[in-house]
């Protein structure tokens, strides 16, 4: 929930009431001259008038941008850039115009006859938000349905494929050959008959330590396993679908 004010005028919000300048006027120089620290506090409401009034300007042009991009797109003509980097609060709320929430705004209005200005321009202001067509990362409408439309493509060609891999993998055993390099102690050790072992029973076996004899030979074993074969096709057009699918999303395909 952000709260976004209200644009200002000094005339009715009576911000610049208590605004003291450095300099004296004309038969002002028997009151005192008033410090800085009191100059810059005085200003601190007038300061922040101002900075209310632009940063609900840049508001509505980023809102006036949003709405020409559409027109833009359709007759083919480059869309204009979104300025949210113009202010601090379109910045900050540059996702709920990209597609990544829902936004409701509310506007509060005066029925009184001196505010009518005001009142006329915040209605305004209201219906140009309501046109507003929420676009994922500032992309035109047409191209998010087609990214849509191509993620469907793609899901319905998964869906497919995965079928055809159940159909076709079965489980098959196979033989491999592994080779692992052992380490021979060649100080030999011998027996301490006294010591009892953590499995239980005496005689534990205790190695010399190396003196730099060591060596080393490969020994090669005959491992059992299954796997899945009979679908390394389908496996592959599997993959490719997947790395397809991951770039339409924005990601890194492995």
């Amino acid at each position: 929930m952000v709260d976004l004010g209200g644009s200002e005028r000094l005339s009715k919000s009576g911000a610049n009431e208590g605004v003291r300048a450095m300099g004296w006027k004309s038969g002002e120089q028997d009151e005192p001259r008033p410090t800085w620290q009191e100059y810059y506090h005085g200003r601190e409401k007038l300061q922040e008038t101002a900075n209310i009034n632009t940063s609900l300007l840049a508001l509505k042009r980023c809102i006036h941008a949003l709405n020409e991009r559409p027109r833009f797109a359709e007759a083919g003509k480059p869309v204009p850039r979104v300025p949210f980097r113009d202010s601090k609060l379109t910045l900050l709320l540059q996702r709920i115009f990209t597609g990544e929430s829902r936004t409701s705004m509310v506007f509060c209005c005066s029925p009184e006859d001196q505010h009518a200005d005001e009142t006329v321009q915040s209605l305004r202001f209201g219906e140009m938000c309501s046109r507003v067509v929420a676009q994922r990362d500032g992309a035109p409408p047409d191209a998010c349905a087609a990214v849509a439309q191509a993620l469907q493509q793609l899901d319905a060609e998964l869906k497919e494929v995965e079928l055809e891999i159940r159909q076709k993998e079965v489980w098959e055993w196979r033989a491999t050959t592994r080779t692992d390099l052992v380490s021979e102690i060649a100080a030999g050790g011998h027996v301490v008959a006294d010591e009892v072992m953590e499995l239980g029973g005496k005689g534990a076996v205790e190695f010399y330590k190396d003196d730099g004899t060591e060596k080393k030979q490969t020994v090669d074993h005959t491992v059992w396993g299954q796997v899945l074969v009979g679908a390394e096709a389908e496996n592959a057009r599997r993959e490719e679908l997947l790395r397809r699918r991951q770039r339409l999303l924005g990601g890194d395909a492995p």
